[in-house]
């Protein structure tokens, strides 16, 4: 059993990652920031229309890492790019805007932005709204959310990494829908996590998102370099016009447990 409902590979938006990804069939993360029109305007709508899942994320964590700014007007515009030109947008899961670890410019942003997640919410898609830690509890704040978009019909984002929402906090949130923003791996502290959003609220969907691409680059590069000789050997029988793609497509389809942790699935069940 999979203890989420959805686990979304990321760091694939570069063409020939995404391509193996969808190759794979597996839910896949982008940053909206990096995706080519390619993959804006044709690659991520037709593998949505097709039942696929893509958490599209805005990269502001990276933008906290490296101090830089973010357009959010850019950000936002390229979500609803996607949105429009799928026929399922509910497929479609994107990050509304937020500063990692400061509660009060998350909710400034959200307030100044809001007619446009709204926009987004009302056209069909799963906007994940992070909740950050600060002075408001994590309850109230989702409170504050609901306020401010007018619509519970959000899913609650929980920090994991930097400014990671502790435990003791996650028992205590009520909502329809979570997503855990940037862990999958089953240690302790994810498997407690879990716990507390499941047994606080055993109706509601639980998502999660982490760079599967990194954890997995030497294992890409072995695969793609065995990928090359072969086709330089003219051995048939690919799919994928780049060695790369061919290579995530393999790597994907031999780590299908990734993001499972069977214990817990027994201690939920």
């Amino acid at each position: 059993m999979i203890q989420l409902d959805a686990v979304f590979r990321s760091g694939m938006s570069s063409k020939s990652d995404l391509r193996g990804a969808i190759e794979a069939g597996v839910p896949v993360g982008v940053v909206a920031g990096k995706l080519t029109s390619a993959a804006m305007f044709l690659t991520i709508p037709r593998y949505l229309d097709r039942g696929g899942k893509c958490f599209c994320d805005s990269g502001a964590f990276s933008s906290f890492l490296s101090g830089e700014q973010m357009d959010w007007a850019d950000i936002l515009q390229r979500y609803d790019s996607l949105a429009l030109m799928t026929e399922t947008p509910g497929n479609l899961y994107v990050v509304a805007p937020d500063k990692v670890g400061d509660q009060d410019e998350t909710l400034r942003l959200l307030a100044a932005w809001s007619h446009r997640v709204r926009s987004l919410i009302e056209q069909g898609c799963k906007v994940i709204v992070p909740i950050q830690c600060g002075r408001l509890s994590g309850q109230a704040l989702i409170d504050m959310v609901a306020g401010i978009l007018q619509t519970r019909q959000f899913i609650v984002g929980i920090p994991s990494n930097r400014a990671a929402m502790p435990i003791d906090e996650c028992r205590k949130l009520r909502h329809s829908a979570f997503h855990i923003l940037g862990q999958v791996q089953a240690d302790v502290e994810q498997r407690a996590r879990i716990q507390s959003l499941r047994r606080g609220n055993p109706a509601a969907a639980v998502t999660a998102d982490a760079n599967w691409m990194r954890s997995q680059m030497g294992t890409i590069c072995d695969l793609t370099e065995a990928e090359r000789a072969d086709r330089r050997q003219g051995k048939a029988g690919f799919t994928l016009d780049h060695p790369r793609a061919a290579a995530v497509t393999k790597a994907l389809l031999a780590d299908p447990l990734w993001g499972v942790d069977r214990q817990l699935a027994l201690e939920l069940s």
